[in-house]
């Protein structure tokens, strides 16, 4: 027995000495990374937060900085809370100097200005400078115009508690945020390199529910086209269902009364008569109007606003791209065919930060948005001046667009 236990004594031992041993080897094997300091940086990239800055002195530029560093030969962006933005000055052309955590504004007369930005430590780091587009302090002054509208809440007896969920009050309330979106008035934390008014106010004319039977159900677009479609030149029409394999959202307009030119839109061709719609195919009941699933009624749900939804109605199309294809610097088309708004990385795009790119332009731009027609959970809430003259060229010429002008 004795001797068992010493076994075991010397064994138990040999075994902490190993693990003693083992742990010491570690030690000396690993090597904790270090603190990446600014003092470590090779490159500087700023980004500014829009394309267009208002020479009004009111509408402000927001930056952003990107960091590099090498490691092994290989260069590592440094992560954004390691940035001191206290020790970062921008400097723009007309010889303003701000901190990185400041916003610009400017009443300067010059088509664009160009800015910098210096990190000053152990050793002073500069970014290349990048231009923005000055446009004028105030923009266009539309003639009012306003939209009724029409919402069809349509449902089986299974379905009714999704209509159920919205009363009237809540459809006044979408209409009132869009409104705030279009006139530029709603409330946003979110400085703004412009102000813009659409000129155009929605106005809920009315909310019918109606509950379907089940061949109704089974032929949704049918019944719509026999009992839904009430002066649709008027009055913008959404139906709004739940009955799967009856919605299509190809609502975008696809013909023009006007100059195709004006509106440039894929598949796009101009007509003379609303007849000449036949020939484009089977008239679809999207193209008269909208349609929705209940879901898409709440403004927080994680697919599309109704801003967004709204907008591709009246010929709005969504910035997103994926940027893959496209080197650095090279040629990047304009996504949405607008100048005023950046064109963004769908890769990222359902990050709170977009990742941007501009032809010419041998970098990203990173910025946070609000577009309206950015299709993801940010908080849609600006539309551009160029989105505006897009919006209400469709709404003057294309067929079935035409409500405001109707009225």
């Amino acid at each position: 027995m004795k001797s068992y236990r010493l076994q075991y004594s010397l064994f138990t031992l040999a075994l902490f000495i190993s693990l003693v041993l083992s742990s010491c080897k570690g030690k000396e094997d690993y090597e904790p990374a270090g603190f990446i300091s600014m003092d470590q940086v090779t490159r500087l990239e700023l980004s500014p937060s829009s394309p267009v800055l208002a020479c009004d002195g009111k509408s402000t530029l927001t930056f952003r900085v990107e960091a590099y560093y090498e490691v092994d030969g290989k260069e590592a962006k440094m992560l954004q809370d390691r940035i001191p933005a206290d020790q970062i000055t921008v400097t723009s052309s007309d010889g303003k100097s701000i901190n990185l955590s400041e916003g610009y504004s400017t009443t300067s007369s010059a088509d664009q200005i160009t800015f910098k930005a210096e990190y000053k430590g152990a050793k002073s780091i500069a970014s290349a400078p990048i231009a923005v587009e000055l446009i004028a302090a105030e923009g266009e002054a539309y003639t009012p115009i306003t939209v009724p509208v029409r919402f069809y809440l349509m449902y089986t007896g299974q379905e009714k508690a999704f209509a159920d969920r919205y009363p009237d009050s809540h459809f006044s309330d979408m209409l009132a945020r869009l409104n705030s979106v279009l006139d530029g008035t709603i409330e946003t934390n979110i400085p703004r390199a412009f102000s813009a008014n659409a000129g155009v106010t929605f106005k809920l004319e009315g909310v019918e529910r109606i509950e379907l039977g089940v061949a109704d159900a089974d032929d949704t677009n049918s019944y719509i086209k026999d009992y839904l479609i009430d002066r649709p030149e008027e009055v913008l029409h959404i139906w709004v269902n739940e009955h799967q394999g009856w919605y299509d959202d190809s609502y975008e307009p696809k013909a023009t009364f006007g100059n195709p030119d004006d509106i440039p839109m894929p598949k796009y061709q101009g007509l003379t008569h609303i007849s000449d719609i036949s020939e484009m195919g089977k008239l679809q009941q999207q193209y008269m109007g909208i349609t929705m699933r209940f879901g898409e009624l709440t403004p927080d749900n994680a697919g599309k606003h109704f801003e967004f939804i709204i907008g591709k109605f009246y010929g709005l199309l969504s910035p997103g791209k994926d940027m893959r294809e496209h080197e650095y610097g090279a040629e990047v088309p304009d996504v949405d065919l607008v100048p005023d708004t950046y064109s963004y990385n769908i890769v990222t795009g359902y990050s709170t930060i977009k990742e941007a790119r501009q032809s010419g332009v041998a970098q990203s731009i990173y910025y946070q948005s609000t577009n309206i027609m950015e299709r993801d959970r940010s908080a849609a809430q600006i539309i551009s001046r160029g989105q505006i003259a897009r919006m209400r060229q469709v709404m003057q010429d294309v067929p079935f667009r035409q409500q405001g002008f109707k009225n």
